[in-house]
């Protein structure tokens, strides 16, 4: 592994960055998706043409939810995820931090980011029926001037 440099360098465990939520916020997205080429069966027969669009959740079901949080707001993701849940980290060493906390922890993608709009963390995303229910939390300070997350 030395040969290829540090893993803080390596493209692949790069996570997406999120900015901070500033208020608690709910929101729901449909995960339309679009064909990008002609889907044919075994005999040639055309299934789904090019440009056809579907909603996944209308033949799959997302059997946890997602948990996507600072490097910073990993104890708060802890107490809030539940044991099937994935925590996705915007930034920092998810193998580091996995071994750290006992808990498989994997960075946000790009394209996760990009596919469910996400701008800000923490967030949990969580399927409600044939659509996606993203919940962002805003920091909450407490009597003893502590924040949530």
């Amino acid at each position: 592994a030395s040969r290829l440099g540090p893993r803080s360098n390596w493209s692949a465990l790069q996570a997406a960055p999120l900015g901070q939520a500033k208020a608690d916020r709910v929101r729901s997205l449909v995960p339309f998706y679009t064909v990008e080429e002609d889907i044919r069966l075994p005999d040639g027969r055309l299934l789904y043409p090019k440009g056809f669009t579907f909603n996944p959740l209308d033949y799959v079901s997302l059997p946890q939810r997602l948990v996507i949080v600072h490097p910073r707001d990993l104890g708060w993701a802890l107490k809030q995820a539940r044991f099937t849940d994935f925590i996705l980290l915007t930034a920092g060493d998810a193998l580091v931090l996995s071994e750290r906390s006992g808990r498989p922890l994997f960075i946000l993608e790009e394209r996760v980011k990009e596919r469910l709009g996400l701008v800000v963390a923490p967030v949990i995303v969580a399927q409600q029926g044939k659509k996606l229910v993203l919940t962002e939390y805003a920091p909450l300070r407490t009597a003893g001037g502590r924040a949530r997350p």
